[in-house]
């Protein structure tokens, strides 16, 4: 529904998803030049990304050195990438792979976590919603967590510090709303779960 109504509060969503393909087909087939784009550089970039994981799979190397081992692998291949392209230097433009080549394994999973967790309890409260508010708050966790789960895909939460409490804020009542009524032994005993009694 969000992206339904995206194309029609905003016109220009139309053109910059269709620009958005085009980049991404000239990028699979080699295109000179799509460097120097904004999704045909990310690809380009995401694609060293995930050499410089294989450096360090499972610890990753180091949240400091990013920018120095993507300078050095660029230029020891001599890709112009950065050069004709500098708004990709900063970072990956991905939370997963900025996660990943700084992090590792180690510092990919807590994050995922931290991202579907929320999504998870917004889907059990929406598909066992007795009402419209438990069935509003399960939408809102889930919504939620949806968006910062595509916004993850572009860009890295270190870029965008304001985003990540926004969603730390939001969430944070949802979940507590959602946990407690997947918790509720009222609630559980309506979706015909045993209920431990007490003595």
């Amino acid at each position: 529904l969000g992206i339904g109504l995206a194309f029609v509060v905003l016109p220009d969503a139309v053109g910059h998803t269709l620009r958005g393909i085009e980049e991404t087909a000239a990028w699979w087939q080699a295109t000179p030049g799509m460097a120097s784009t904004s999704l045909g550089g990310r690809l380009e970039l995401w694609a060293l990304c995930l050499e410089l994981w294989q450096q360090s799979p499972v610890f990753g190397i180091g949240t400091g050195h990013y920018l120095t081992e993507l300078t050095a692998l660029t230029d020891a291949r001599q890709d112009p990438l950065l050069a004709v392209n500098p708004n990709l230097a900063a970072h990956a433009h991905s939370a997963y792979l900025q996660s990943l080549v700084a992090q590792g394994l180690l510092g990919f999973l807590p994050l995922l976590g931290v991202l579907l967790l929320p999504a998870i309890r917004g889907w059990q409260l929406a598909i066992r919603a007795k009402s419209r508010p438990e069935l509003a708050c399960g939408l809102c966790c889930l919504g939620v967590a949806g968006c910062f789960l595509i916004f993850g895909l572009g860009e890295a939460w270190n870029a965008k510090n304001s985003f990540t409490s926004l969603f730390l804020l939001a969430q944070t009542p949802l979940m507590a709303w959602s946990s407690r009524t997947l918790s509720d032994p009222e609630f559980l005993k309506g979706q015909g779960a045993p209920v431990a009694e007490t003595p």
